[in-house]
């Protein structure tokens, strides 16, 4: 368990970082980027997520989701009535496939006590229509309820795969951490139960309903479950229940699955997991590994719990075969060695984020896995396998340094191919900055400027779409002309992500 930061130190730290130096890139990225402030006027922003005519949802954590027009004018489409202790707020947004024909998009929101919410149903996922800049509430539809949220470690994350499927990352309740040298099992075993949907990344269609291919659909019980409600404080009865599994379950054993992202192209669902005693994880749910256990509260990183092996996850009924190990892992502190391994260090609350496809981005820095350090507020990127399934596990560049102050909390790309960053203000003011190429490549004619290729048109039940290869066709050549600008995504749609979660009272500060 980290601990919270005292008064003092807070202030110290804030002070620190508003007297700091400007955001820095580092040498190997300075040469073919820019780094620029794109938006600085909007408080404690959470997230940012484009719809397809360039235009952009802003996420506030108290509850404000702020349409940004093409002009830079900005308006309120709607104030959510939500629960804003811890990290609790509004922690998510995606826009639906088939966003030119219904208008909607859908968000994750904590519930506040006014609004129906409490602590066993804080968090909700729901579809809503933009009609014109404002949110419609009367056009709710409700696709996920009552996820528990009774201290921190919320999740938060929503993004739509190239199958049309809506993917949610939820968190594990949190509470009761209290086990600094992992000997003996977590009392919070949210994450590997599978009558709880808290610790999973969760899959279902568009309108609430579960794809017939989910894991778990169908499968009858005893399943390892919760079998007394949890509270703060008191350890979860678990034993064999006999209820059928959740059939949103895609994947369990997940700490906090602050960030996830579906891969356009290979449909693999990337999952920054905030860890706890010393390690950070980025997990890669490939359709093979679907319903499969990651290890949490069994496994962080590389060190297991009370002596457990990878073998006890497959012990659990209904038996989903051993933990799978994280395809990148990062220590607290230094590098880190075990078992003969080296592991990269200077990892404090990882936020996860996408891999960049961007055509405008230059060779070499294409393709790569970029994501964030909450706390370090560095932004990294990695090497990415060809089949796209996990990381070069040495490959890692620290790509910047945010130096102006505040926590990164989503990393998504543009409309123009740049690559924006949502940061956290706390002591600081919020703002979104982007990566620019200096040099752009020139994309070839007749594709979008950002994300992949997906089509206008949806099947009947409106959530397949299977003629979409994830692709742009990007051969990309270098150009010497300046950055193109906002060129319109008729034959695009805007990038995915999802959001939040962090740590205690310091929300985004001090991480789970």
């Amino acid at each position: 368990m980290r601990k919270l930061m005292t008064g003092a130190v807070l202030a110290a730290a804030m002070a620190t970082s508003t007297i700091a130096k400007a955001d820095a890139l580092t040498d190997e990225f300075a040469g073919s980027f820019k780094l620029e402030t794109w938006l600085t006027n909007l408080p404690d922003i959470t997230g940012v997520r484009f719809l397809p005519d360039g235009r952009s949802f802003v996420l506030g954590k108290a509850g404000s989701l702020t349409l940004v027009k093409n002009d830079g004018t900005t308006v309120e489409a709607f104030r959510f009535s939500v629960d804003t202790e811890s990290e609790k707020g509004l922690l998510g947004v995606a826009i639906q496939p088939d966003f030119a024909s219904s208008n909607r998009i859908v968000v994750y929101w904590s519930r506040s006590d006014s609004s129906g919410g409490s602590d066993q149903k804080r968090h909700r996922v729901s579809s809503f229509e933009l009609k014109g800049d404002t949110l419609d509430p009367a056009s709710e539809h409700i696709l996920l309820d009552n996820l528990e949220g009774p201290a921190n470690h919320d999740g938060g994350a929503l993004s739509f795969g190239p199958d049309g499927y809506l993917y949610i990352g939820t968190g594990d309740c949190g509470c009761n951490e209290t086990i600094p040298a992992l000997p003996t099992l977590h009392q919070n075993r949210r994450a590997t139960a599978w009558n709880s949907l808290n610790g999973k990344v969760l899959r279902i269609k568009v309108d609430g309903t579960i794809p017939s291919d989910n894991p778990y659909v169908g499968l009858a019980g005893p399943v390892y479950g919760i079998t007394t409600p949890y509270t703060c404080g008191h350890a979860d009865s678990m034993s064999s229940v006999n209820v059928p599994p959740s059939p949103e379950i895609y994947a369990l054993g997940f700490r906090n699955a602050f960030r996830i992202w579906a891969d356009p192209v290979s449909n693999n669902i990337w999952v920054g997991d905030v860890g706890e005693i010393g390690w950070e994880e980025v997990n890669v749910i490939t359709p093979a590994l679907k319903g499969r256990h990651f290890g949490w509260p069994f496994i962080e990183g590389p060190l297991k719990e009370g002596g457990a092996t990878p073998s006890i996850c497959d012990t659990l009924q209904p038996k989903p075969g051993e933990c799978v190990a994280p395809a990148y892992t990062c220590a607290h502190g230094g590098d880190t060695t075990v078992n003969g391994v080296t592991y990269d260090g200077a990892c404090q609350s990882i936020t996860g984020g996408v891999i960049v496809d961007a055509c405008q981005f230059p060779d070499g820095f294409r393709g790569r896995y970029y994501f964030a350090d909450n706390v370090k507020g560095t932004i990294y990127s990695l090497n990415v396998k060809g089949d796209r399934s996990g990381v070069d596990p040495k490959s890692r560049q620290l790509v910047a340094r945010l130096d102006s102050g505040g926590y990164p909390v989503e990393l998504t790309e543009g409309p123009d191919g740049s690559l924006y960053v949502a940061i956290y203000g706390y002591g600081a003011p919020s703002r979104i900055v982007r990566l620019v190429p200096t040099t752009p490549n020139t994309c070839p004619a007749g594709t979008a400027d950002a994300g992949p290729t997906i089509p206008p048109t949806v099947d009947a039940g409106g959530h397949d779409f299977s003629d979409n290869d994830g692709r742009r066709g990007c051969s990309c050549t270098t150009a010497t002309s300046t950055q193109p600008g906002n060129v319109p995504l008729a034959a695009g749609l805007a990038l995915l992500g999802a959001f939040i979660a962090r740590k205690r009272k310091n929300w985004f500060r001090v991480r789970g």
